[in-house]
């Protein structure tokens, strides 16, 4: 099976998933991030899906492209659906990849699904340190309109949707406003033209269509995760840009001191929108996490054992 498709839950709702990759390959469930849109299909990524015999099985949460939304959902709401996703795949076991907001989810998937997943990669992930929007470290430009969110989502939603009907004749502006206020690392990624148009044209497609869910998925995403970290029995691969200013670093410590089988990549020179660059690494370090059970921390390129 390949390209978008949908499951129906028990509860009538519809939990939209892409499928793409080897038809037999390694199944891996992709959680994506706050704006509501994984990694796009093209040729780097089919090649690196190929080369490793990955299944990329990627869900959109309630409320965004093709889900259903769930009134009244949390983080350990969405674990059901991907089992019952897994369910209709016919997936006994799986790993899955959470991409920045998508990370809490993927860990509490892990924390209720237990030995059904195999292992969980996450990358620039909030911890339950407290929003972003409120943690040191993370930049003024973002750390005001997440606040305004925080604080009035209803008002900040249709703002939103109104900018991006505005912007959407003009592309080109929102990919030069993503580069001027992105980190070093991440500019230099935006410097591609092709990987800027993507990137305005997923924003603008998600602020006019889906504002709401994302309103929804920052709001859950501040409040307490109602599971505790150390009840998460899989291996995590943990991956984190020591120049993120959008999920500071001190997120990553977080997670990696309260996970009890973790393995942590802090990248010194990476910030937060980094996993295009680095997809090959990080896939091919989860499937080797699928067998592994040595909990590590690396950075700088030392790797020290992780202690309780």
């Amino acid at each position: 099976m390949t390209g978008t498709d949908h499951v129906l839950l028990s509860d009538g709702r519809r939990l939209a998933f892409t499928a793409t990759g080897p038809a037999d390959g390694r199944p891996v469930v992709v959680l994506h991030g706050g704006i509501g849109v994984p990694l796009g299909r093209c040729a780097a990524l089919d090649a690196t899906l190929t080369t490793l015999d990955v299944r990329w099985i990627a869900v959109s949460r309630p409320g965004f492209e093709g889900s259903d939304p769930a009134p009244g959902r949390t983080l350990r709401s969405l674990a059901p659906d991907v089992d019952a996703l897994a369910d209709r795949l016919g997936l006994d076991h799986f790993a899955v990849l959470g991409i920045s907001a998508g990370g809490p989810y993927a860990l509490a998937c892990a924390h209720a699904l237990g030995r059904r997943i195999t292992a969980v990669a996450i990358t620039g992930s909030p911890s339950p340190l407290g929003p972003p929007h409120a943690t040191r470290g993370a930049a003024l430009r973002y750390r005001l309109p997440l606040r305004a969110l925080a604080a009035d989502p209803e008002a900040c939603t249709a703002v939103a949707r109104t900018a991006a009907r505005l912007l959407a004749r003009h592309p080109g502006l929102v990919a030069r406003a993503m580069a001027a206020g992105a980190s070093g690392p991440d500019r230099g990624t935006l410097a591609d033209p092709r990987a800027a148009a993507a990137s305005a044209r997923s924003v603008l497609a998600c602020a006019q269509a889906t504002a709401p869910a994302l309103a929804e998925d920052y709001l859950i995403g501040c409040r307490p995760w109602g599971f505790d970290l150390a009840g998460i029995e899989v291996p995590v691969q943990l991956w984190h840009g020591m120049r993120d200013r959008l999920v500071p670093v001190e997120h990553a410590l977080q997670l990696a001191i309260g996970l009890p089988r973790c393995h942590a990549a802090l990248a010194p020179d990476e910030g937060h929108f980094f996993l295009r660059r680095r997809l090959p690494e990080v896939l091919d370090g989860l499937l080797a996490a699928c067998a592994t059970s040595v909990p590590t921390v690396s950075c700088r390129g030392e790797r020290v054992g992780l202690t309780a």
